[in-house]
C-alpha cells in the first residue's frame, strides 16, 4: 500500500497561516484566489506556489517519496470569490466565459441561500445546472488536476449540503482527467442510505457521519448510521471503480476511556472495512512517562514484520482482522 499525504483546506487559508488575522477558518474574505475564483496555497504556508504554481512542487515531493498526494476542497465557490464578482475562465478559449453574449461572473453562478452548513460564511453552492457553472468546475478541477493529484476530498456537497448535481460533474471532470484518481465525499452529517444511493456509483468512499472526535457522543452516534446502511447492504457496495465505501471516519482513541476504547475497536471490527490506523508516538510517550518509544525496534506479530519506531506508525487491518506491534524496551 502507497499511503497518502493529504493537504487539509484550512492550510489555503491565510487565517490559518497568519496568526496576526482576526478571525477563524470562517471568516470571510481571506482565501487566496486567481484572477478567475480559484482558491490556491497561501504562499507563506507554501513557499513553492509562489507565481501561482500551486501545489505541483509539492505533489512532485511527495511522489518523489513514493507517496500518493491528495488535497482537502471545499464544494460551490468561495464567497471571497462571490463578493468580487470574478469572471469565470473558459478552458477552451483561455479567456472569460461567455454565452449569448454576456460574460459570466461568479454572482451568476453562486447560491447565498444555499451556504455550507458548517462553514458558512466561506462558501455557497454554485448552479451546475448553467453552462457557466460546469465552466467554473472545469476550469477549477482543470488546474487543480494540472498539480498532479491522486485524491481529491470534496466537503460541503453531502449529507445535509448534498449536491449530486456538483458530485456527478466533479466525478465526470475527474473520470476525464485523470480517472486514476481517487473521489472522496467528506462530511456525512444526516446522510440516509437513500443519498447514498444516488452517489456510490459516482465516488469512491463517502462519509456517513460528522467528525468523529474522541468523546463518547460522537462514538455513540455512529452505531445506528452503521446499522441503517450495513441494512440497506451499502456496506462496500459495487460502485465507482469497483468498490463505493461508506466511511465512519477515524478511530480516535485520545481521551475514551479504556472500555470505551474496547467498544469502539470491536464496532469498528464488525463495519466489514479495510482500516489504516495511525499512532502519533511522541504523544503515546505520555503513557509511559520517563521512557522513549522512538528508535525502538520491534516486529508485527502476524506478519512477523520487523519495524522500527519513527515519529509515527501505522498499519493497514484487513476486514475483522488486527495488528499487533511488539516492542523490547
Amino acid at each position: 500500500m502507497k499511503f497518502l499525504y493529504v493537504i487539509s483546506f484550512c492550510f489555503l487559508l491565510s487565517l490559518c497561516v497568519h496568526r496576526d488575522l482576526k478571525g477563524d477558518s470562517n471568516s470571510r474574505g481571506t482565501d487566496i484566489i486567481d484572477e478567475w475564483g480559484r482558491l490556491h496555497p497561501d504562499v507563506k504556508r507554501w513557499p513553492s506556489s509562489n507565481g501561482w504554481k500551486g501545489f505541483k512542487n509539492v505533489a512532485d515531493k511527495v511522489h518523489g517519496m513514493g507517496l500518493k498526494f491528495g488535497i482537502h476542497l471545499m464544494a460551490g465557490i468561495s464567497t471571497q470569490a462571490y463578493d468580487a464578482n470574478t469572471p469565470i475562465l473558459d478552458t477552451k478559449t483561455g479567456k472569460a466565459f461567455q454565452q449569448s453574449g454576456k460574460v459570466w461572473h461568479a454572482k451568476d453562478i453562486g447560491i447565498p441561500g444555499r451556504a455550507c452548513k458548517w462553514m458558512d460564511k466561506g462558501f455557497m453552492a454554485l448552479n451546475v445546472t448553467t453552462d457557466a457553472g460546469k465552466a467554473f468546475l472545469r476550469s477549477l478541477y482543470h488546474l487543480y488536476t494540472s498539480w498532479g493529484l491522486d485524491f481529491v476530498k470534496l466537503d460541503c456537497v453531502f449529507g445535509e449540503d448534498l449536491d449530486v448535481n456538483e458530485i456527478t460533474y466533479v466525478s465526470q471532470l475527474l473520470k476525464e482527467f485523470n480517472p486514476s484518481i481517487v473521489f472522496s465525499l467528506s462530511p456525512g452529517v444526516r446522510a440516509t442510505p437513500n443519498m447514498a444511493r444516488q452517489i456510490n456509483g459516482l465516488v469512491n468512499t463517502y462519509r456517513v457521519a460528522g467528525d468523529d472526535w474522541d468523546k463518547w457522543p460522537d462514538v455513540a452516534a455512529h452505531f445506528d448510521i452503521a446499522r441503517d446502511f450495513a441494512a440497506a447492504k451499502l456496506i462496500g457496495a459495487q460502485g465507482l471503480n469497483g468498490n463505493s465505501w461508506p466511511d465512519l471516519d477515524m478511530l480516535p482513541f485520545g481521551w475514551l476511556t479504556d472500555p470505551g476504547q474496547d467498544i469502539y475497536i470491536a464496532f469498528f471490527n464488525l463495519s466489514n472495512q479495510a482500516r489504516t490506523i495511525y499512532a502519533k508516538l511522541d504523544a503515546l510517550a505520555k503513557v509511559l512517562p520517563g521512557r522513549k518509544l522512538k528508535g525502538l525496534q520491534g516486529r508485527e506479530v502476524w506478519s512477523l514484520k520487523s519495524v522500527t519506531i519513527g515519529d509515527a506508525l501505522s498499519a493497514r487491518v484487513v476486514p475483522h482482522g488486527c495488528a499487533l506491534f511488539v516492542f523490547d524496551y
